[in-house]
């Protein structure tokens, strides 16, 4: 989490600062909007008149959020030197709100800054996603055994063979527990450097959180995973 705030510190501080970034990861949707409201504050000091947060309402953010971004957006700053829109969990976002929002993005207030949380970019539309600058968040990390770290470690690094005997180690022996652990720490072992591996860990997100979602083949999964690496 404090490599995010950095990189946001440091694009401010140059002046390279874009008008619009995703935040995503695997991790507790807390953590990524944590960060999001450190970059508000880096700007202004609570309690804000700068900065709007959106959230789930009734459990989806539609259109009427998005026009409210919109309207908030398009003000002038009252204390800061920017206008700013957190999109909290943007994994409840509906296709009208994102359609609303890229037309903000398509010409996007020059004092306007909007930033998304989401734990999967596929979620939203190709269109928006493509004028958003991408930023890798961990989320708070979950303590790691070290027989799990070690395991994760010999999986990402090993030969594709060593990865197939692992995985048929964990299939066989039915312990979905042991298993999580296991998808946990490659997560945690990966984040060590996100710039590296930037497509293994969009990939592992996006394939454990359908993991959790429905009944898919593991095996079949964990060997997509590993051609990202």
């Amino acid at each position: 989490m404090e490599d995010a705030i950095a990189f946001f510190t440091k694009r401010v501080a140059s002046g390279a600062l874009s008008h619009a970034y995703l935040a995503w990861g695997h991790g507790d949707p807390a953590s990524r909007e944590a960060v999001l409201l450190a970059v508000a504050r880096i700007f202004e000091s609570e309690p804000f008149s700068d900065c709007l947060v959106i959230r789930p309402r009734e459990g989806a953010i539609g259109i009427e959020d998005a026009r409210e971004a919109a309207h908030f957006l398009a003000l002038k700053p009252l204390r800061s030197s920017r206008r700013i829109v957190i999109v909290s969990d943007t994994n409840a976002i509906t296709p009208k709100a994102q359609n609303a929002l890229l037309k903000i993005l398509e010409e996007p207030p020059p004092l306007g800054l909007l930033l998304f949380s989401v734990s999967d970019p596929r979620i939203l539309l190709p269109a928006l996603r493509s004028r958003l600058q991408a930023v890798f968040i961990p989320g708070v990390s979950r303590a790691v055994a070290p027989e799990d770290e070690a395991l994760a470690r010999s999986w990402v690094t090993g030969s594709a063979s060593a990865r197939k005997d692992i995985m048929k180690k964990f299939i066989e022996a039915e312990d979905q527990p042991a298993f999580d652990r296991f998808g946990a720490a490659v997560m945690a072992y990966l984040a060590l450097d996100p710039v590296r591996n930037i497509r293994a860990l969009r990939e592992l997100s996006h394939r454990l959180a359908s993991m959790a979602e429905r009944p898919l083949n593991r095996r079949l999964q964990w060997d997509a995973i590993s051609s990202y690496l």
